[in-house]
């Protein structure tokens, strides 16, 4: 957007009585599990910090499947330990999707190797076995096999050729969560995987992401490399326990333009004064060393894992809430075979989606973002570049236009549809997509 535009989008939001965004806040928690949290901020227990993360460690691998977790403080964290403890380097090539956030180059990038991108399945909007095959070289130490927007990839081809050429194969399920094909769930056909579990991702905790493997070998490897992380400063955790209750009372539609409108002004500011960190933004660029402003790698904090105790607490609800929004916005599409593209692997019945976001493509993307965007926050939709995320452009991590030709395509007309909402919203979400999409709105 030019300047412009963006405060045309602002005096617009003024005048707007909701606005459904991709974050949501965690309106759902009583003030007594937030009592909880805060207590478990305040601690100087260590035993009882590490029961906690012990126990959110357990508690996310009895949902992935069979195997061991360990948490740290972002996904990207738990990829770039990974890869450490296995000895990946200089001259190291790492296969990944030509479809991503830039931490995850970042990460590699940090170890000395070279991203290598290959290009997306249009039809999963994941990576694919074919254009992996294609990036192969004999310094290809590492593939990365993404599951986007809870839609798996085909991950069982991917395996396959990753056993053929004796390639460590990493699923990154940053995306997905408890998404299945023939009942077996993403994370668990790699040798390892990473998820994250920050606000915007399919378990919220604000920040956070997780390392599973069902091999003991390579989880001990992993814990023995990550002996001596440090935690997160104090004052850094209170700054998010401060944002987790800003979330709470405003990432609610009906406070969410006001919240926009007042993040704006604030980033704006921040030019003058320093901002305060709170997520973990500043390993977006191309620095191949250095500190970002927060160890890198460091743990999980202890009242965040208490948090993410609370959210697979609720999990089952939630997967089938999702899964029944899914099921609406499908039919909705399907009215209008003319000007959208529904993925196909939503119609494919050996995959089980639960839906972070509804994914669909349309000839006429500009005009219908334009629409989408006076009732669901639009800025906030993924996948228009390649590689997202990257201020510096993403040529600074190693992408070059034409790179990933299907994945190109792909951010030119894809658009997004939340399918994480607060209770009592998506009947309103998806009345304004049909209404869109029918030519009432």
């Amino acid at each position: 957007m030019t300047k412009f535009q963006s405060l045309l989008y602002l005096l617009r939001l003024l005048k707007s009585p909701y606005l459904i965004g991709f974050y949501r806040g965690h309106t759902h928690l009583s003030d007594a599990q937030v009592n909880i949290i805060r207590d478990i901020l305040s601690s100087h227990d260590i035993d009882a910090r590490t029961h906690v993360l012990e126990k959110y460690e357990e508690g996310f691998r009895d949902l992935v499947g069979n195997g061991y977790c360990h948490s740290f403080a972002s996904g990207r964290m738990a990829f770039f330990t990974l890869m450490q403890s296995l000895g990946i380097g200089k001259g190291d090539e790492v296969i990944i999707p030509g479809f991503t956030c830039s931490v995850v180059p970042n990460a590699i990038i940090r170890t000395g190797a070279i991203p290598v991108y290959s290009d997306i399945d249009p039809d999963t909007l994941g990576s694919d076995a074919a254009a992996i095959g294609r990036c192969i070289t004999p310094r290809t130490k590492m593939i990365v096999a993404q599951h986007s927007f809870g839609i798996p990839c085909n991950i069982d081809e991917i395996a396959d050729l990753a056993r053929s050429k004796d390639i460590f194969l990493v699923e990154d399920s940053a995306l997905a969560l408890d998404s299945r094909i023939r009942g077996k769930s993403v994370g668990t056909w790699g040798d390892a995987a990473f998820f994250s579990t920050d606000h915007s991702k399919p378990l919220n905790t604000m920040i956070g992401g997780m390392l599973f493997t069902s091999h003991k070998d390579i989880f001990e490897n992993l814990k023995r490399a990550t002996g001596n992380i440090p935690d997160l400063s104090e004052g850094h955790q209170k700054n998010i326990y401060r944002r987790f209750n800003y979330e709470r009372k405003n990432y609610i539609p009906s406070h969410y333009p006001r919240s926009i409108i007042r993040e704006t002004l604030i980033d704006t500011l921040s030019k003058f004064i320093d901002k305060k960190p709170v997520f973990l933004e500043s390993d977006y660029t191309a620095q191949a060393s250095g500190t970002p402003g927060y160890p890198y790698p460091a743990k999980m904090p202890a009242f965040l894992a208490q948090l993410g105790l609370f959210e697979l607490d609720r999990w089952t609800n939630e997967k089938r809430k999702r899964k029944a929004l899914l099921r609406e916005y499908i039919s909705g599409s399907e009215t209008v075979p003319d000007q959208i593209h529904i993925p196909d692997a939503y119609y494919e019945k050996e995959k089980e989606i639960v839906p972070l976001r509804y994914i669909f493509r349309s000839p006429q993307a500009d005009s219908l973002r334009k629409k989408v965007g006076k009732y669901i926050d639009v800025k906030g939709m993924w996948f228009l570049d390649p590689v997202i995320c990257c201020p510096e452009g993403p040529h600074a991590l190693g992408y070059s236009a034409g790179n990933c030709v299907n994945a190109e395509e792909v951010c030119s007309d894809i658009l997004n549809m939340p399918c994480v909402l607060p209770d009592g919203w998506d009947d309103r979400a998806v009345s304004v997509f049909h209404d869109i999409l029918s030519g009432t709105k």
